[in-house]
């Protein structure tokens, strides 16, 4: 009895806060996964409306659209040129603004969001304003494979600036093709550029146009790489007609050369300086060993010819030049007598 209770109270809470959630907000469960929230599901041509979400992985593409029909037939039921490409920020929140056109179908309309990488749609049933509605018609089987073929590559090389860490200009090359035996009334590209696993930048994707049976297009989508960018990244995309998508990826590298070489004379400066330093102070450090172990000098003795000057040196030679132009006096003899007082002088 308890357990069917607490039954009955889980189950009514759930209502209830379903029913409080407003109108074309889809929230995923857990609180972890992605959201988004459509402003109001009342739409008026001419105006537009947000769309919002929050905790989107980086990297992420989202196509949104407004369809007639429920969107069975897929774009063929839906405003393609009025589609809107949003990716979330750094912190993972998404803004966009979707214009409200009249859908070439009518209603019961829808707001079909896709990610781009993957298969997976997330869908607001709306109200257009002035859009009749109508029974949703099965499905038109002309329409289920995919009439457009779509041949991609990545022109572009390292220019002089790139080659020093300057933005890389590339340019995405499409070749949309219509296979099938009706029109496509408007084929819708969408792509980005970016790491193998993180293809996140998005790329500005001029209209394509409607392609008659059998016309093929060429179209020439220029976009840059980012300065200082280095290595591999790839190109992905895909190319949206009248049923599922057609997605391509290319790769395209850059390499600044330049840069690296700029950086590695910067570092050998710097280790030739830091060698000259340390081996000024090693020398320093030798000299002082050496004048501490070296012994002092002893000064020698003075003696009394040292303290004699040059001009003492000078009078001692006159001297000896005028004694000898002098007659010298005979030594005296001194004899002492017996008597030590006798004395004989010669």
């Amino acid at each position: 009895m308890i357990r069917a209770r607490r039954l009955v109270v889980l189950t009514a809470a759930a209502f209830l806060a379903a029913t409080a959630m407003p109108a074309g907000a889809t929230i995923a469960a857990g609180g972890t996964e992605p959201e988004l929230h459509l402003e109001t599901d009342v739409l008026t041509p001419g105006r537009s409306v947000a769309i919002t979400g929050s905790r989107w992985p980086t990297g992420t593409t989202l196509q949104a659209v407004l369809c007639g029909a429920n969107a069975v037939n897929g774009s063929a039921d839906c405003v393609q040129a009025a589609a809107v490409t949003m990716s979330p920020g750094p912190n993972g929140v998404v803004n966009g603004v979707l214009q409200v056109l009249p859908p070439p179908q009518p209603c019961p309309c829808v707001v079909l969001v896709s990610l781009l990488a993957t298969a997976k749609s997330i869908t607001f049933p709306v109200q257009v304003e002035g859009v009749p509605a109508a029974p949703v018609p099965p499905a038109s089987t002309q329409h289920q494979p995919q009439p457009l073929t779509v041949r991609a590559r990545v022109t572009g090389g390292n220019s002089l600036g790139s080659v020093f860490g300057a933005p890389a200009s590339r340019t995405l090359v499409l070749t949309v093709t219509n296979t099938d035996q009706s029109p496509v009334p408007n084929p819708v590209v969408s792509a980005q550029w970016g790491r193998k696993r993180n293809v996140d930048q998005s790329i500005s994707v001029p209209g394509v146009g409607p392609l008659a049976p059998g016309e093929s297009r060429r179209i020439n989508i220029p976009f840059e790489l980012d300065a200082l960018s280095f290595g591999s990244y790839s190109v992905a995309g895909r190319v949206t007609g009248a049923s599922a998508p057609v997605r391509f990826e290319e790769e395209t590298s850059t390499w600044p050369w330049g840069l690296f070489v700029i950086l590695l004379v910067v570092a050998q400066r710097l280790l030739l300086g830091l060698r000259n330093v340390l081996r000024r102070r090693l020398r320093a450090r030798e000299a002082r060993k050496r004048a501490a172990t070296e012994p002092e000098p002893v000064p020698e003795a003075a003696g009394w010819e040292e303290d004699r000057t040059d001009d003492e040196w000078i009078e001692d030679d006159d001297w000896a030049e005028e004694d000898e132009s002098t007659e010298r006096t005979p030594p005296i003899e001194i004899h002492r007598g017996a008597y030590g007082r006798s004395a004989q002088r010669r």
